[in-house]
């Protein structure tokens, strides 16, 4: 997208219609409408979606409770790259953002961002599910600000700065596998975020029993036969327990292991090296051996039977960018 050509009140609309197509629905607002200049570029990696934008004023974006009524329901992390800007929730959260500090929040709740003069900034877009932290932690991290700075927090600041540049410089070798690897680093980033605030060793207590079940779980998948009562038996509590020890993260056990085993079977069906497996097969691997039950499930889940996903995912080996948005931006709008 480019906001270059135009007056200033069209660039204006111009950038908040890409924003509200590539972010969620909003009302945007500036001060300096008739010379307003911004403008992004966007790359799609399947189940994420990247975004870069720019402005050289400041800027006020509002996700109103009337959009939020009408928009997908996401969570984004936005990255911090140049200038500063404030972001504030709906339940009183507000994290003020430095070059460098990244925050997650939620599309689902009313939200107002707001930019201080010349700024960069990048998107992050998943859906909800995606992380696999429970409502309850979801709350814990959300709308709080972290440092890019230092520690894990500098590894996915660094690994996302890198991205960005290779969408600005028309990069066109992104892959589905790319949006798995940013998963997986935001997942580690905001589960040490919950380990750190919630004050108590790993090891001990429900933290760790939790985290040993899901790896008791994450080896034994593939065995369809995997049930409560194995799981419970295995470490020593009953099905009640075991049971409640989920519920008190939000979730059920049979639950989090249809969700891994779909998940497993996402990305394996997207890689190239498996092509020749057929889907039956890579479900069956898993532990879903009923293959219409499978379909049903990968449907309701990505919202494409698992044949269509395949075919999607191996066939934007190369995207590029999303299609309508590769415009190079002249020089004077750069960011």
């Amino acid at each position: 997208v480019t906001c270059c050509d135009s007056r200033g009140t069209e660039r204006l609309e111009a950038f908040n219609e890409f924003i509200s197509k590539r972010l969620a629905p909003m009302q945007l607002s500036t001060s300096h409408s008739e010379n307003f200049r911004a403008g992004g570029r966007a790359a799609d990696l399947g189940v994420v979606q990247l975004t870069h934008l720019w402005a050289h004023n400041a800027f006020v974006a509002r996700r109103t409770r009337k959009l939020v009524s009408s928009g997908p329901d996401h969570l984004k992390v936005m990255v911090q790259l140049h200038g500063s800007c404030c972001i504030s929730q709906q339940g009183g959260y507000e994290a003020v953002l430095a070059p460098g500090d990244f925050v997650l929040y939620d599309t689902s709740r009313p939200y107002q961002i707001v930019s201080n003069g010349s700024s960069r900034m990048q998107a992050v877009t998943f859906s909800r599910d995606a992380l696999q932290l429970a409502p309850s932690q979801l709350e814990r991290v959300a709308s709080q600000p972290i440092s890019g700075r230092r520690g894990l927090g500098l590894v996915v600041a660094q690994y996302l700065s890198n991205i960005t540049r290779q969408i600005d410089a028309g990069g066109r070798s992104f892959s589905c596998h790319l949006a798995d690897a940013t998963l997986d680093l935001l997942a580690a980033l905001f589960t040490e975020r919950l380990d750190s605030s919630g004050g108590a060793n790993i090891n001990d207590g429900k933290i760790g029993l939790l985290l040993r079940v899901r790896a008791y779980i994450e080896h034994r998948l593939g065995d369809p036969r995997l049930d409560v009562a194995e799981i419970a038996t295995a470490h020593h509590i009953s099905i009640r327990a075991l049971q409640k020890l989920f519920e008190s993260d939000g979730q059920t056990v049979t639950g989090w292991i249809r969700t891994r085993r779909i998940e497993h079977c996402r990305r394996d069906l997207a890689n190239a090296s498996l092509a020749g497996q057929s889907v039956g097969a890579i479900a069956s691997k898993w532990g879903l051996v009923d293959p219409a039950h499978f379909s049903r499930l990968f449907k309701s889940t990505y919202g494409l039977p698992p044949r269509d996903y395949r075919a999607k995912a191996l066939g934007r080996m190369s995207p590029g960018l999303v299609p309508g948005e590769r415009t190079q931006l002249q020089q004077n709008c750069g960011p």
